[in-house]
């Protein structure tokens, strides 16, 4: 299946573009603004930054060096999210789901 996106505020890429993977129960979410590109998981609480001009298959992780763009970038993702809902809330994972999938590898 098709991965299904939620686009906003996409002007010719002079504003950001926010988009949200329902398929994956709305954890995976991202945010571009100009060359960059914010990835962000709400089940791990990860990010990683991109710089699409000089990594088009965005394969380095620039986020530790880039901590106001991060923040900033969150912010407009927060912002857009808050007026826009998308799918439900995830509920917070146990403890024993967490260590599970520490353990299989996949936090």
């Amino acid at each position: 299946m098709p991965a299904r996106y939620i686009y906003a505020g996409a002007s010719k890429l002079t504003g950001p573009l926010v988009w949200v993977r329902p398929e994956e129960h709305d954890s995976k979410r991202a945010v571009r603004y100009r060359r960059y590109k914010l990835h962000y998981d709400r089940l791990t609480h990860e990010t990683a930054l991109f710089d699409l001009q000089n990594d088009w298959g965005e394969k380095n992780d620039i986020s530790s060096k880039h901590g106001p763009l991060v923040k900033s970038m969150m912010k407009q993702m927060d912002g857009y999210l808050k007026v826009n809902t998308v799918g439900d809330e995830l509920p917070p994972l146990p403890a024993e789901e967490i260590e599970k999938l520490e353990s299989l590898g996949y936090i």
